[in-house]
């Protein structure tokens, strides 16, 4: 299995988003290395294939207000 969690590093508007997801061993699907190199299109497809064949995934998110009250570190620890 394999398990990933990323927050960015802090937003200068609008909320801070964490993903996480555990895979199976066997699962490793086309594009998964950087989405952001994919169009509109195969990022929807690689989500729905990581979905399916996910053990487990989630997405956590802390408000604006969360990342200004706490800061961008704490807000990212929030959202995970």
């Amino acid at each position: 299995m394999l398990f990933h969690a990323q927050a960015a590093p802090g937003p200068l508007a609008g909320p801070l988003v964490a993903a996480a997801v555990i895979l199976p061993h066997h699962l490793r699907p086309r594009g998964l290395d950087d989405s952001k190199k994919l169009d509109e299109a195969e990022r929807d497809r690689l989500a729905a294939e990581v979905k399916a064949g996910a053990v487990a995934w989630a997405v956590g998110v802390a408000s604006p207000e969360e990342v200004d009250r706490l800061n961008p570190y704490q807000a990212g620890l929030l959202a995970m």
